[in-house]
């Protein structure tokens, strides 16, 4: 039998750096027509989102639930250039790692009768989820065992690699705050 590990210690596992070599120059953001930069009024830090708060929630089930550990390639990874190869490190290294802690997570808050009106998610590609209209995420986590295409995205997101997106520009130039701005929109 596999090395057991807590799923708070799967989770912890550091992935492993990914060697970048930005384009020079690297281009604006994708759009979409249906969102822009205006439409990103008001940015606020979301202080509850902090691994305190999610340890007082869901400790019992991060320390007592157990998988098998899964360390990640001891190969390095390719330097990325653009979002696409960002996006297959993601599907390669990520994905299914991300998929067995739902399960694992959601299957041991089952069993204890603890779901509390929670619904069971799974992740992969944004088209696994409903779309919207043209726009079609990077990402998604829609309910798990529905049909592909048919659960609304819980959280839809798009990839952007370091130097396309990054919470410094928040506050930086005022092309870097319309960029950060753009990608926001976008999800």
């Amino acid at each position: 039998m596999a090395n057991q590990v807590s799923l708070l210690t799967y989770l912890q596992v550091a992935l492993p750096a990914i060697p970048a070599n930005p384009p020079q120059p690297s281009g604006p953001n994708t759009t979409n027509d249906s969102y822009s930069f205006q439409d990103i009024h008001n940015l606020t830090i979301w202080e509850e989102f902090n691994l305190a708060n999610i340890l007082q929630t869901y400790q019992t089930v991060l320390t007592t639930s157990s998988l098998a550990a899964d360390p990640f390639p001891t190969s390095p990874p390719n330097a990325i250039n653009s979002e696409n190869p960002l996006r297959h490190r993601i599907t390669e290294m990520i994905s299914t790692r991300l998929r067995r802690a739902l399960r694992t997570g959601f299957a041991s808050l089952s069993a204890v009768k603890q779901m509390n009106g929670l619904t069971i998610l799974s992740f992969d590609v944004g088209e696994a989820a409903r779309t919207i209209g043209t726009y079609t995420p990077d990402i998604a986590y829609f309910t798990a065992g529905s049909q592909p295409g048919t659960s609304w995205n819980r959280a839809p997101g798009d990839v952007k690699p370091s130097w396309k997106w990054d919470t410094a520009m928040s506050s930086g130039t005022n092309y870097q705050r319309k960029e950060y701005r753009q990608a926001l929109s976008q999800s």
